[in-house]
Order: structure tokens, then sequence, then C-alpha cells
């Protein structure tokens, strides 16, 4: 007899997969779907991956299940264009003038209009909410209309997934079911527009997430619950793995945290100088440059004592992650993820704020040191090591003075908002 008073939940990124099915027996899967079981809505191409897992942990109460993406007509996407630019962020100011001409004047009236029309969101939202239809929505989802009716309540992973969380979202909170969501990433409440969905409940895990729904997303405050971050736990970590002491014997390892050509168009630049310079470094230091999953960049040629990894989200969990990380001296780069988990993490971080050829100043990363609102706000209280230049960068690696993040970068970690005055 299938379970019922079951919840669901929502995972259509292997990201989020990986960072929900951590942890084996303590994996946060087990801990939301409890004694009752649940759903998974998941895509076609995750399904597989989704059922190894649960199979792999043994939750015999839990049920995966397919949900396709959904899109809607033409207020549909009228209506998302609308919320996707109405956000007053520094982000979405550089997403704006990032566009080509033929883009950037509608974008920046939207952004203009609801500048001086905040509250116009809200009525945008409730439109965007009804702009799909219950029968288009029920037929994306590949399971009975019965099992559909056992669920009461679902937790929505990451609500600027738009066809695929937003959608799922929105059908049952039409049918009067409880919703909670959160988002996957720290950058999602600044960079991604206003939130097409607002659920009942938004859980918030760590104070910038709070700040970022309240100040940027205006979220009222009775709507968030503190919960801890999924993917930055303590558990995760090895405390063993990261070298106490730096001497002149042993062999320094750096990484250096690609962020791939969409987000650093200097990416492939930055890498190729490297690989040239590390032909006349020491050959106690070793480099290792860290691939993004999804942005993949190939060097003209590599030098040795250089290599690359590339850490799949499907093939790789947290504890490899983060053990992988703590394996090495210093972690450098600029706006990207890994310079938020390497703090976390505890392991000495410089910013790299300089390019090695000149971009367009919009689509240069080092718009993520003075407008992007989450990293700004991360270099700050961090007080990172910053290097302005090549020739900086080398001095900086070759004399071996790395240090961490300040405590005040807590604030991207930890749900305790008076981290910082």
């Amino acid at each position: 007899m299938p379970l019922t008073r079951r919840i669901a939940i929502t995972l259509f990124e292997d990201q989020l997969v990986r960072t929900y099915f951590a942890g084996a027996q303590n994996c946060l899967i087990r801990e939301i779907s409890g004694n009752e079981g649940a759903f998974i809505f998941t895509s076609k191409e995750l399904r597989d991956l989704v059922k190894k897992n649960v199979t792999e942990l043994n939750m015999t109460n839990v049920e995966v299940c397919v949900f396709n993406k959904t899109t809607g007509g033409l207020l549909y996407r009228f209506l998302s264009f609308l919320l996707r630019w109405s956000l007053q962020s520094g982000s979405v100011y550089v997403s704006i003038r990032r566009s080509s001409k033929t883009k950037y004047i509608p974008r920046k009236i939207v952004n203009s209009f609801f500048y001086y029309f905040p509250a116009g969101k809200e009525l945008t939202r409730a439109f965007f909410r009804l702009s799909l239809s219950l029968r288009t929505l029920q037929n994306a989802f590949e399971i009975s209309t019965n099992q559909l009716n056992e669920i009461e309540s679902i937790f929505v992973t990451s609500l600027t997934n738009l066809y695929e969380d937003v959608s799922v979202a929105i059908y049952f909170s039409r049918k009067g079911k409880k919703v909670v969501g959160t988002v996957r990433s720290w950058d999602n409440l600044t960079s991604h527009g206003a939130l097409h969905f607002v659920p009942e409940e938004f859980l918030e895990h760590s104070a910038w997430i709070r700040h970022a729904a309240l100040e940027f997303q205006g979220l009222n405050e009775n709507l968030c619950r503190s919960w801890d971050s999924p993917s930055h736990q303590v558990r995760f970590l090895q405390s063993s793995a990261c070298p106490k002491t730096i001497s002149q014997t042993r062999t320094i390892k750096v990484l250096y945290a690609s962020m791939g050509l969409e987000t650093n168009p200097d990416d492939l630049n930055m890498i190729n100088w490297l690989c040239k310079a590390w032909e006349t470094t020491p050959k106690e230091f070793e480099l290792t440059i860290l691939q993004h999953p999804k942005f993949s960049i190939e060097p003209e040629f590599l030098t040795e004592g250089v290599s690359i990894v590339k850490l799949s989200y499907s093939d790789s969990n947290l504890s490899d992650y983060y053990s992988f990380l703590q394996s090495h001296d210093l972690v450098f780069g600029g706006g990207t993820t890994v310079i938020l988990d390497a703090s976390f993490a505890q392991i000495p971080v410089a910013l790299t704020q300089f390019e090695i050829i000149q971009q367009n100043y919009w689509d240069s990363h080092l718009r993520y040191f003075d407008y992007l609102d989450h990293s700004k706000l991360l270099f700050e209280l961090g007080k990172y090591s910053v290097v302005e230049s090549q020739t900086e960068l080398i001095n900086f690696i070759l004399a071996r003075k790395y240090r961490k993040a300040d405590a005040a970068s807590n604030y991207f970690f930890s749900t305790c908002a008076d981290l910082i005055a």
C-alpha cells in the first residue's frame, strides 16, 4: 500500500541532488521525508541519478517522479520578462548594461518603472501565478491525479528555476497545498530578478540570504524561517585535510578557481598566463586549476606542476569537494562560489582584482568587486588578501604569507543576523 499524507520535494538541478543526498544516513532528503515518506519531483535527465541515490540509501518510502518543463503563452512570457528585470540590485543593473542595444532599452524601461512603482511586483506575481492553466501543469506530472492528491505540502529547493520548480510550486499553491521554498545559491536573490513565486514559508540559510530576501525581494519577515545551509555544514569538512603550517621544504599547493568565460571573459587569458608563469615558478609550488562543472575551458598548453580538475556534480559529493579544497594551502580567484566555500572551510584566500587583457567594462569580472551585491559584500566582510597585478600575484604566492577570511564572512554561512553591526 502506498503511504499517504506525503510531502514532496523538488530536485531539478544536479548540484542540488548532490547537496540534498550528501551525508549518507544524515542526508537532508531523509530528514525531510521522515517516516511518512515523500515524492521527489525531478527531470527525465536526472531521474536515474536521483533513483540511484534513493536506492543506495535504501529509502523505500521515497518515490521518484518526473515533472516535465512547462512554459506558457505570450502573457506568461511578458509577465516573466517584467519580473526578471524589475529587481533593484547592482547585479541586475550590470546585466542590463551587458545587454545588446535592442534588449537594453526595454529592460531599462521595466527596471525604471518598478523603481518608481515597486508595489507593481506583487500584482505582476499574482497575474503570473494564473498565467499557466492547471491542466497544463497537471499534465506535466508523470504520476496519477490520485498520487498528486496525496501530497499535503511541498518543499521547493530552487525558487529561481522558472520552468520546473516554480511551475511545481504554482500548481500545488493553486491546489491549496502548503509550499515551503528556498534558493539554491547565494546570488539567486539579487542576480535572477524578482521571485516569480513567493512561498508560504521561505527558508533562509544564512544572514545574507535573509537580508537579500527582505531588502531586495521585499519578502515579509514573517514568511522567513531560519534553516541551516544545506551545503555549508561542518560535517562535510575534514579537520585533518588542511595543512597546519607552511614550511620552506614541503610542497605548496595553490588552487585557481576558474569562473568560466560566461562570467569572466578574461578567464582563458588568465589560465594561459598561469601555465606560462609556472614554467619559471619554483618546483615546490603546485598549481591546480579548478574548472566549473558547467563552464570548462581548455588552455593552450599545460606546464609541469599544473593540473586541471573538474569535479562533476553527479560523480562527487560535498565531502569529496571540501576535502579537495582543504588539500590546498591557498585558493585564489574572483567572484566565484569556490571563494565562498573556501572561506567556510577556513582555507586562505586571495582575490585576483586584475585582468590579463582588459575587457569591456560591464562584461569584466571586476564588476564582482564593485557592483554585484553578493560578492561585493563578501569581499568587504572577509577582508581578504587582494592582488592587483600579475607580478603581485606571483610574489604573493611565493611569499607564503597566506591568511584566512575574517570571521565576519560567517554572515554568508550562519543565520545569526547580528554577526555584523
